[in-house]
């Protein structure tokens, strides 16, 4: 039995060895296999304790074994200082779920890497440097029948503002690419200022509109303008909320009210406030109260102005809400500015939300303090002294579509296998449509020529191609633009 294992053990040793040679040859034709042959046993190779025949097979303990066995021959070593100990090449290491290796000291076993022409080139067909922001600033003149079809960057003076309200979810993708967010004039951006010119001459609640369309056919890149040009104006009070679907999706807390039977939301009424409080702060520092009001523990005295209102529900959350029903009420009887009330995807307000009542059944929107403030103004039973209100419908999300509203906007036909709540259907009465369509072929050539500038396609003879694949669709049109086809 002894001598079988010493002959497994001698087998082993040398499938070890013929594995050495075959990986490391010339190094150990040179040194190793000489010195390999003058010993008496394998058992004898061996170095800080341990055999080289039961060690793992490294690069490093190659060189190593090259080292003894040149030692072994007579060669002559360099001197070691005194003190120190002789280091060598360690193995890799495995620390936690990464390899670390260790920092080689021999500066000869150092690999030198020659880097070609070419390194880290790109090609110059496929990709070239973004344009820099030289697009004309979106302002107020520009708004004209004449510059339809032109892209505009939003202006930097507003840019601050319109981080404080957010963007709607739909542009975020496309502004991404752009060093500055842009938007094409179109013919119902036009039209869309028309309407406003007029609204800040009269009542809210004779301008109260809906932008309407097809699924990517760029209603909130509309609504947003609308909003562009009255922050641009910079005599407009703008409250505007870029995603309606938060304030329905149950994604905030609130309390029922047991005076008024609905249920507020007290994060979401203060972070309206701020919004509003931080967009138009120039303008509210120079408002002031109509009237003295009593709020729980406030006080708060005629004459007050709206900016340290509005500081009371941000501080305090716990009175955000009825905060903020005064600062809409004080708004009806004020002259001087005028009110722009903007809400993106309104159709989550005119259904049931995700929000539960006490028995566990979904909650209208109307039964929700928040929505249902703001719904009194779609409806024209609350309104601004001057102003306008307008939202814009979204068909991204099917949970949040609207029967009630299409219904209403004349889009579908009643149906009695629809359901639509009644205590809904009075605030859709007496709303105006504005219908958006695909792209003129003007617009679609001013939008693909800023296309071509900014390197997002590079296809600049397929303009055709591209508008007929995508039927003018802006949504379909901006993807084939940026999907090589």
């Amino acid at each position: 039995m002894k001598n079988k294992k010493r002959f497994l053990d001698h087998l082993e040793a040398i499938m070890s060895l013929f594995c050495l040679v075959t990986l490391s040859r010339p190094i150990l034709q040179a040194t190793f296999i000489p010195s390999l042959k003058a010993t008496s046993s394998l058992k004898s190779i061996s170095f800080s304790g341990k055999s080289l025949v039961k060690s793992y097979v490294t690069a490093s303990l190659v060189f190593r074994a090259a080292k003894v066995a040149k030692g072994a021959k007579g060669a002559k070593q360099p001197p070691k200082k005194a003190g120190k100990t002789a280091k060598v090449d360690r193995p890799l290491k495995k620390k936690g779920s990464s390899f670390k290796t260790a920092k080689k000291t021999n500066s000869k076993m150092i690999r030198k890497v020659t880097i070609g022409p070419g390194f880290n080139k790109v090609n110059p067909a496929y990709y070239r440097p973004a344009i820099s922001s030289n697009l004309n600033a979106m302002e107020p003149e520009i708004f004209h029948p004449d510059n339809v079809g032109t892209v505009y960057q939003l202006p930097e003076s507003i840019s601050s503002k319109l981080k404080a309200f957010g963007i709607a979810p739909a542009l975020f993708k496309e502004f991404d690419l752009f060093p500055r967010p842009s938007l094409v004039l179109r013919n119902e951006s036009v039209k869309l200022v028309d309407i406003l010119d007029s609204a800040s001459e009269g009542q809210s609640s004779a301008s109260r509109y809906v932008i309407t369309g097809p699924l990517g056919t760029g209603k909130s890149a509309l609504l947003l303008q609308a909003v562009v040009y009255t922050l641009a104006k910079r005599n407009w009070i703008v409250i505007y909320i870029s995603n309606a679907i938060s304030y329905v999706n149950s994604s905030s807390a609130y309390q029922k009210n047991e005076t008024t039977k609905k249920f507020v939301q007290p994060q979401l009424s203060q972070r309206l406030l701020q919004q509003i409080q931080t967009v138009n702060k120039s303008i509210l520092q120079n408002i002031k109260l109509s009237k003295a009001y009593q709020i729980q523990r406030y006080t708060i005295e005629q004459g007050t102005t709206m900016l340290g209102l509005l500081s009371i529900g941000i501080k305090d959350q716990k009175v955000a809400f009825e905060i903020l029903d005064i600062f809409l009420g004080e708004m009806a009887v004020h002259e001087e500015y005028p009110v722009l009330l903007a809400i993106d995807v309104i159709n989550a307000f005119y259904r049931k939300t995700l929000y539960r009542n006490v028995d566990f059944s979904f909650l209208d929107a109307s039964r929700l303090s928040l929505p249902h403030l703001l719904l009194k103004h779609f409806s024209g039973d609350r309104y601004f002294k001057r102003g306008a209100i307008i939202g814009a419908t979204s068909e991204a999300t099917s949970e949040f579509q609207s029967h009630l509203l299409n219904n209403a906007l004349g889009l579908t036909e009643p149906s009695p296998w629809v359901p639509v709540s009644s205590s809904l259907s009075r605030y859709a009465g007496g709303l105006q449509r504005i219908q958006l369509g695909n792209y003129s072929e003007n617009e679609a050539k001013g939008v693909f020529d800023f296309y071509v500038k900014a390197s997002i396609t590079f296809e600049e003879s397929y303009f055709k191609k591209k508008l007929i694949l995508s039927n003018g669709n802006p949504r379909k049109f901006y993807l084939s633009c940026i999907q090589k086809t």
